[in-house]
């Protein structure tokens, strides 16, 4: 085999290692640009889902604080945050169901605030929904955890003492009602109130 001969079959060989070499590489390109296609599919499709998953989170918070909102409004009165009419009949309904199956005492008291149509109308609503909320507290304040305390409208309050061991003690909490709500309303916006409940 003369030189020559053996220089262009070298030669011959050479190319086509560099061809199947520009191939590999070439595919090897490829193959890592699609990759990085795929990874960067892959992430804005998890950054997709994570900014969807971040909304249906915001949309069931902003869900649950509305169905909170609109059941306080139908259960609690919005001055006082007492139960309302409403709550307040569903629950001593069912006290008074299981006063029929045992041997507690059970009470409801109407009370109402004595001049108080001549205080809203003489210092004004505003200072007449300091004096409930007030009164809504100092009821609270008298009654157990257990006991049902609410606010009918306007003066109108009503509480269900339940499972009192006797009729005594039911007369000892009306007497407590007397005497602190017939206390002075000191810091009532600057107004010193007087004021004595009526209960039945």
């Amino acid at each position: 085999i003369g030189e020559n001969e053996f220089l262009s079959d070298f030669n011959q060989y050479k190319n086509r290692l560099f061809w199947i070499l520009v191939i590999l590489t070439s595919l090897g390109l490829s193959g890592i640009v699609l990759l990085f296609k795929v990874i960067s599919r892959n992430q804005k499709t998890m950054d997709a889902l994570t900014i969807a998953n971040q909304k249906n989170q915001e949309l069931i918070q902003k869900l649950e604080k509305e169905h909170k909102a609109s059941t306080q409004a139908a259960s609690y009165d919005p001055l006082t945050n007492l139960y309302n009419r409403t709550l307040f009949i569903s629950l001593a309904e069912k006290n008074l169901l299981q006063a029929k199956r045992n041997t507690f005492c059970y009470a409801v008291l109407f009370i109402d605030l004595d001049r108080f149509k001549k205080i809203n109308d003489t210092l004004g609503h505003h200072i007449g929904d300091l004096l409930l909320k007030e009164v809504g507290m100092r009821l609270k304040g008298c009654t157990r955890k257990s006991d049902i305390v609410s606010r009918f409208g306007g003066d109108e309050f009503v509480v269900m003492l339940t499972e009192m061991d006797k009729e005594q003690d039911i007369s000892t909490v009306v007497e407590n009602i007397m005497v602190t709500l017939s206390k002075p309303c000191a810091d009532l916006n600057g107004h010193r109130i007087i004021t004595s409940p009526s209960v039945g």
